[in-house]
């Protein structure tokens, strides 16, 4: 079986989120969790950032989120893959709002596209 492209997008992404997260485990993830200050959009109550951040529901999110990934290049099927998009914007809320990284961001609008797209039409918008 061939994969396709949506399926190599969503191996590759769950690939290097498992090397982000293997780099953080080493090193005990002391800066994610310990960030003193944590941003948010403006029309996001801080509340819900905040819960976001908790120790435990950071840590599942963060470490989930490969196996999402890799579970909708099994099954692409669209609930999963809407899922996905939830499960890796949350991720990247939770992550981008202590590290300011922004490097999910291009990740989250291929994953929603994936999702809410046609097939025909999300290769195009999202994959190129």
């Amino acid at each position: 079986m061939h994969a396709t492209t949506t399926q190599e997008f969503y191996v590759v992404t769950a690939l290097i989120n498992m090397a982000l997260w293997l780099r953080f485990w080493s090193s005990g993830y002391a800066y994610s969790l310990s960030c003193p200050v944590v941003t948010r959009p403006s029309w996001l109550p801080a509340p819900f950032v905040l819960a976001l951040r908790q120790k435990v529901l950071y840590l599942t999110l963060c470490r989930g989120s490969p196996f999402v990934m890799l579970a909708a290049a099994v099954w692409p099927v669209w609930p999963l893959r809407l899922i996905t998009a939830a499960w890796h914007s949350l991720y990247a809320l939770a992550e981008s709002s202590c590290t300011h990284s922004h490097r999910d961001f291009a990740a989250i609008y291929c994953t929603w596209a994936l999702a809410l797209l046609p097939t025909n039409l999300a290769h195009g918008v999202s994959l190129g």
